[in-house]
């Protein structure tokens, strides 16, 4: 016998014809006309008499060769949570570090200021397994057995050299929109394509 919850059943058929009332009286324009979006969607406020202020911006970035400014881009999911080994501190391994694009391939411990890697915690252990996709991802870390953690900050370091990156593809698509040059639009798909 098939057993029905009738409220429940009830409310989700409710909803499921307002959806398709809403979206069968909207007449059925592209680009999101219908429902009366502008271009572009975000806005961002530019100003567009200072173009030097977005290209200044974008300095360090356009410095770089292409290949170096997509070595920012991971190929693996970062690490979110890596507690300090040599002082433990912080809450529970979250931003206890800090980075900074003078010294891209260091962490520093904000507690006790040791930086990351080194030859006192190396990460000579490897923990390999599958993603989505099916495909094989490994990470190295160091095991800590005063509390038994696996730390892996070259897992960890692939979360703020990301979050450089996306700020860096961003402030190139503001000043591509402010200048009109096509060298930021190219830099800015370069990252996308690669994230992509």
């Amino acid at each position: 016998m098939l057993s029905c919850d009738w409220p429940q059943v009830g409310c989700t058929l409710a909803f499921a014809g307002v959806i398709v009332l809403a979206l069968s009286s909207a007449p059925a324009w592209g680009a999101g006309q219908a429902i009366g979006i502008k271009h572009p969607v975000l806005q961002r406020n530019l100003d567009y008499d200072d173009p030097e202020r977005y290209e200044k911006a974008v300095t360090r970035v356009m410095g770089m060769s292409d290949e170096e400014m997509l070595s920012f881009v991971p190929d693996k999911p970062y690490i979110c949570f890596v507690h300090c080994p040599n002082c433990h501190g912080g809450s529970q391994g979250f931003q206890g570090y800090e980075w900074s694009i003078d010294r891209p391939d260091e962490l520093k411990c904000k507690y006790c200021g040791m930086v990351f890697p080194n030859d006192q915690y190396p990460e000579d252990q490897i923990e390999s397994g599958q993603n989505a996709l099916g495909e094989t991802v490994s990470y190295t870390y160091y095991h800590d057995q005063e509390i038994d953690a696996r730390i892996s900050h070259s897992g960890h370091i692939l979360y703020p050299r990301r979050s450089w990156i996306v700020y860096q593809c961003r402030l190139l698509g503001e000043a591509y929109q402010v200048t009109g040059k096509p060298e930021y639009a190219r830099r800015a798909v370069l990252i996308l394509d690669r994230i992509a």
